[in-house]
């Protein structure tokens, strides 16, 4: 039986083990999106410096902002090309928060398939223990005949026999 508790625990650690690693994917995903819009506000304050400094350096020569086709299309130029720039930092940042949310989805996903392989695992080996009739008989009690197995709940211990056709029953614990 310790084998049972043994494959349980285990199964539990992996889930466990999962877990942390689930919560690694979904904090590398919220630092993804901080560093994209870290990456937009620089690219926002370069697009600021690279006007003022077109418009001062305008004001030097005495052309007045606004007044001249050429300043508006150099303004209009920096602004589009900002613009694309912050869209395109925003849709790289948004594809790797997706990324890093879908491994976290897939780690929580495997953390649930360990537990329940775990089950499925411990299942098998008290079946195995209790000599169940699709693995060829036997149990606990030897001999081919009624095997014996107690259960313990609280401070009440439950006495089940084995029949011979392979079903368990309660019994009194002095009918031994």
């Amino acid at each position: 039986m310790g084998d049972v508790l043994a494959t349980l625990a285990g199964g539990q650690q992996e889930k466990n083990a999962y877990k942390l690693q689930e919560q690694s994917y979904r904090e590398q995903a919220d630092m993804a999106k901080i560093q994209a819009d870290q990456k937009m506000v620089q690219r926002d304050l370069e697009l600021r410096r690279q006007l003022a400094s077109l418009g001062t350096s305008m004001a030097a020569q005495g052309v007045a902002l606004g007044t001249s086709g050429s300043i508006a299309a150099l303004d209009f130029g920096e602004r589009s090309l900002a613009k694309s720039d912050m869209r395109s930092i925003k849709l790289m940042g948004l594809g790797k928060r997706r990324n890093l949310l879908t491994s976290a989805a897939m780690s929580k996903t495997k953390g649930r398939a360990a537990v329940i392989s775990s089950y499925g695992k411990a299942f098998g080996q008290t079946a195995a223990y209790f000599g169940a009739p699709s693995s060829g008989g036997g149990g606990s009690g030897g001999g081919g005949g009624p095997s014996i197995s107690t259960s313990s709940t609280g401070n009440r211990t439950s006495y089940y026999k084995k029949s011979s056709g392979g079903s368990y029953y309660q019994t009194d614990p002095g009918g031994y």
